[in-house]
């Protein structure tokens, strides 16, 4: 059934679930797809509220369209309505690289080239394609479940007409990041900026901090004009080398890309330069998804890869990429069952096979298949909608020729079931099982008078502790639920005696019953990878759990609960939430011991790193 608080257009094609992330002007949803079975992630953005951000907008799926690389974000599918545009893309559970960071602190040297490699690979790429990101930082780098890098949030990309020899002058990106040529309101080259900023995100990468830090901007700026920072103790030669070449004040010095594919830093360990094409070839479509394709909806497969061709960036196009994604991962590339069937088609829509090819319209208009009055719940997500211009009917072989024309009332009817109402806890809210966050910050030069800033209204010191705001944790301890029963008033003597004895059964029970804490529910979540998960213990999981509510309480910050997942915020003095994050206590069954998880929903990310270090440091784990 289609999601009530969604448009028909989205909610036939995808099950949209829990918030997973959210930005200046929009908000990532996991869903996942009705056809396949596969999780995306939703970007939804409302053209109201974009106002003047939308052309950037426009720019920014312009440019998904034209890149296809494996370490760039794919772009499946696109919905417009009047009010909202809707960029259904892959879904990289691993998060954010930043998360990644925060839960080592910083990277050993390999780890961090390793993930540099990648880096380097997927900015080479959209160098030779003439576009400049603009905005590179660990926050718009997500992993995939294989710690695969997939570069993110192309809203600042450019692509000048005269390629990457035409200078820009927009004043763009995030200030520690930013270039010195682009904060000094200079025309600049894009490509240059980009190598800047793979500089000051491989010195994130190997140190834990930012090379160029202040609360003030101004400040801020004159250090990267200046271009000098702290090089630890721990950094070899060959990365304070590497970083040195990137982190050139002058752009002319700077090192190039075509430098880093086969730099002795990057080749350390490595028997090849860094291999920067793609490998998914959009002019030769994967013959076995196309056939797949083909078979479920029942069209040649020249018409089918005549279609996908097209590109359209419709329900057709995110079915062959979640397809081929499933092969690459080698699985098969098949789509779900089909749990609906034309079992009551009327016979004016049926027609011989051999006439089929003859009177099939040129836009694959089939007719949609009508479901069954009744269908089996696991069947929920594969109650396919039309594939935009290509309608499914059942595949012949699929079927028993036995089935009955009219299902009989044994068959509609489903088995009864006693009623059930869940429960729901105090502070109860959605699980997030990813983080995106979009959006993008403008620069202004330092001539000019307004600056946009990134720092939190707190006052943060170098130990990372936060100052107290004037509020508390609205956190409330779960009542335990007992098992009462009423006791009827004009039931008679035997009423009242069956009543009794039947309270005296469950207070028995009760007294015999292990008592359960009302956090374990099912127990904490198994997670397999260690590249999110911070911190372990070998505490039990309620007394992690009790152990970050009474330091989140401590320090004043606000949470809501659900299970083993804390969602916290910091706000300021006027109320406004300017820190949003989650913790998660799971257990490490690999290690038998019990993790915390973290991630950032919302806020700046170097002020959160603080944050989190300073409530996980005073905790007593």
């Amino acid at each position: 059934m289609p999601t009530p608080a969604f448009p028909v257009e989205l909610s036939k094609y995808y099950d949209v679930r829990e918030t997973i992330g959210s930005g200046g002007f929009a908000k990532v949803k996991l869903a996942v797809h009705r056809t396949s079975g596969e999780k995306v992630a939703i970007k939804m953005m409302n053209k109201e509220a974009l106002g003047h951000d939308l052309p950037r907008v426009q720019r920014e799926l312009e440019a998904m369209k034209d890149l296809c690389h494996q370490h760039i974000c794919q772009l499946y599918h696109v919905i417009e309505t009047d009010e909202n545009i809707y960029m259904v893309l892959e879904y990289a559970q691993g998060g954010e690289l930043f998360d990644y960071i925060v839960a080592k602190d910083r990277l050993k040297e390999d780890e961090a080239r390793g993930f540099f490699r990648q880096i380097i690979s997927a900015v080479a790429y959209i160098h030779e394609k003439g576009y400049a990101h603009r905005d590179l930082k660990p926050e718009n780098l997500l992993l995939d479940e294989e710690q695969n890098i997939k570069l993110i949030d192309f809203g600042l990309v450019a692509k000048p007409e005269g390629g990457m020899t035409e200078q820009l002058e927009t004043c763009c990106g995030s200030p520690a990041y930013a270039a010195p040529e682009l904060i000094s309101g200079l025309p600049y080259f894009g490509n240059e900026v980009d190598l800047w900023s793979m500089g000051v995100l491989l010195y994130a990468l190997v140190c834990g901090f930012l090379p160029f830090d202040d609360d003030n901007t101004y400040k801020l700026y004159r250090l990267i004009q200046k271009g000098e920072y702290e090089i630890p103790s721990w950094l070899s030669q060959g990365t304070v080398a590497i970083l040195g070449q990137l982190l050139q004040v002058s752009p002319r010095k700077r090192a190039k890309i075509q430098d880093l594919v086969n730099h002795d830093w990057v080749m350390k360990g490595y028997a090849a330069p860094v291999k920067w094409q793609t490998k998914i070839k959009r002019d030769k479509p994967e013959m076995d998804v196309i056939k797949e394709l083909a078979a479920y909806y029942e069209v040649s497969t020249e018409r089918m890869a005549k279609r996908i061709l097209e590109w359209k960036y419709d329900h057709a196009t995110a079915t062959y990429f979640l397809l081929r994604k499933k092969k690459s991962q080698g699985e098969r590339p098949q789509l779900l069952p089909k749990y609906s069937r034309t079992c009551n088609d009327s016979k004016e829509n049926k027609q011989p096979n051999n006439q089929k090819n003859e009177n099939e319209k040129e836009d694959f208009a089939l007719p949609p298949p009508k479901p069954l009055p009744y269908k089996p719940k696991r069947a929920i997500l594969n109650n396919v909608g039309p594939m935009d211009d290509l309608e499914r009917k059942p595949r012949a072989d699929t079927m028993p020729d036995n089935i009955p024309s009219t299902p009989t009332t044994k068959e509609i009817m489903p088995p009864p079931m006693a009623p059930y109402t869940p429960r729901r806890g105090v502070g109860d809210i959605p699980m997030s099982k990813s983080d995106y966050h979009f959006g993008a910050t403008d620069l202004t030069p330092i001539s000019q008078s307004k600056i946009i800033s990134l720092s939190l209204d707190m006052d943060l010191d170098k130990k990372g502790k936060g100052r107290k705001t004037p509020f508390k944790s609205p956190f409330t301890p779960r009542r335990r639920v007992g098992s009462e029963r009423g006791t009827p008033s004009t039931a008679g003597k035997k009423g009242a005696i069956m009543s009794s004895i039947e309270e005296g059964l469950n207070k028995v029970i009760d007294a015999i019953t292990p008592k359960r804490s009302a956090l374990s529910g099912a127990g904490p979540r198994k997670v397999k990878a260690l590249y999110n998960v911070s911190t372990t213990s070998t505490l039990s999981a309620d007394e992690v759990m009790e152990e970050l509510q009474r330091v989140l309480n401590d320090n004043d910050v606000l949470f809501k609960k659900k299970n083993y997942v804390l969602r916290c915020k910091t706000i300021d003095n006027r109320g406004k939430v300017i820190l949003e994050f989650e913790m998660e206590v799971c257990h490490i069954p690999k290690m038998e011991l019990i993790g915390i998880r973290r991630k950032r929903m919302k806020g700046d990310t170097w002020a959160y790193k603080k944050v989190c270090e300073g409530l996980l440091g005073s905790a007593k784990l």
